[in-house]
């Protein structure tokens, strides 16, 4: 019907109200079906890259998270070659670090899907190199970028955070809770969480 009222409306060069009347009851018909679809399946997708990239800078940790070294960025291909080149049963820790290094250069790209990916595979890495138990005390301050924090709160933090902006709450608290375990007095997890 819809390409009927489309096809009507342009032969008349719009100038039949009731065709266009009708166009438009078909396009909000069609629009509240999909919009409901949406509600219903919970379909959740990432934002605009410009709201996440808006987002991840009320974070000052963040920002520093994305500022490169020595004016030195890396390409997040180098990154993945950087990692694949680690076997994550031999060394999870330095699996976990460098699937952090691939996340950040992911997110400088503004590739949040693929971001999100690698932040959890560090995530899980951390997890291995733990033996799945957190570390038995907090660990320091917050790294500056480039550097790893060896323990994988960043790695947790990040997946909810990215959880958080896709709009799956229930998968966000479980990872702020998971960055908690390892240091309860992190400021920027409390903040989201």
């Amino acid at each position: 019907a819809l390409l009927d009222y489309t096809a009507s409306c342009l032969l008349s060069c719009f100038e039949q109200s009731n065709t266009v009347q009708a166009a438009d009851r078909v396009l909000k018909e069609i629009g509240k079906t999909r919009a409901e679809k949406r509600v219903k399946e919970g379909t959740k997708r990432m934002p605009s890259a410009n709201f996440i990239r808006t987002f991840m800078d009320s974070f000052v940790a963040h920002r520093r998270l994305l500022t490169p070294l020595n004016g030195k960025k890396l390409s997040a291909t180098k990154a993945r070659n950087r990692r694949s080149s680690c076997d994550r049963e031999a060394e999870p820790a330095r699996f976990g670090a460098l699937c952090e290094e691939e996340a950040i250069a992911l997110m400088a790209e503004n590739r949040f899907d693929d971001a999100l990916a690698a932040w959890e595979q560090a995530a899980a890495a951390w997890a291995d190199a733990a033996g799945g138990k957190p570390p038995p005390s907090p660990a320091p301050a917050a790294p500056l970028a480039g550097e790893s924090q060896e323990d994988g709160r960043r790695a947790h933090n990040m997946c909810g955070t990215f959880y958080h902006v896709r709009g799956s709450l229930d998968d966000a608290i479980k990872e702020y809770d998971a960055a908690l375990a390892i240091d309860p007095s992190d400021a920027n997890v409390l903040i989201k969480r």
